[in-house]
């Protein structure tokens, strides 16, 4: 399960993304036509853009271990993951994943304070991912069923909610 788990979400991500910005723009296609169309240029994207965040967010740690377990490389995950969602709307809209990373930081940067409700719904998302995350331990002793029941509540919870910030995004970019 553990990488169906991994790999599935980048599959199917990518062509959720793609089937609600078709819907979107009043385009009617096929899962594969999605497929052939949106993921690859997406796994460039997320390469380009989590590579160096996951090379910037690990660097504390390599520096010093006193940074070890401090959250530096949590703190850096969420900002980048707060790029993600503005990044990840101008692939979509442009089809190109050449600009995307510059449309979306410079949207936000020009829409810094209208973003705001975004910018908290994502931190808040990431929170409390990361304290179930952190107490998943905690919460399997007191019943694995409920376990089961609060982290897949989150996750669904936190993919819908995802996916109503990138279909405004893509309607305002537009």
């Amino acid at each position: 399960m553990g990488v169906s788990a991994f790999i599935l979400p980048l599959f199917t991500t990518p062509v959720v993304y793609g089937l609600l910005y078709e819907r979107t723009t009043g385009k009617r296609t096929t899962p594969l036509a999605v497929m052939k169309t949106y993921v690859p240029g997406y796994f460039w994207l997320l390469i380009k853009m989590y590579l160096p965040a996951m090379f910037v967010a690990a660097m504390p740690m390599m520096l010093s271990p006193t940074f070890a377990g401090e959250g530096h490389f949590f703190v850096i995950l969420i900002t980048f993951s707060i790029i993600y969602i503005f990044v990840i709307p101008c692939y979509f809209v442009t089809g190109q994943q050449s600009g995307a990373i510059f449309l979306g930081l410079s949207f936000l940067a020009r829409n810094f304070s209208l973003c705001t409700p975004i910018l908290l719904t994502v931190v808040l998302l990431e929170a409390a991912m990361l304290v179930i995350e952190r107490n998943g331990a905690q919460l399997l002793e007191t019943g694995p069923a409920l376990f089961g029941l609060i982290d897949i509540s989150a996750y669904l919870a936190a993919s819908i909610i995802d996916y109503i910030l990138f279909i405004m995004l893509v309607l305002i970019l537009r």
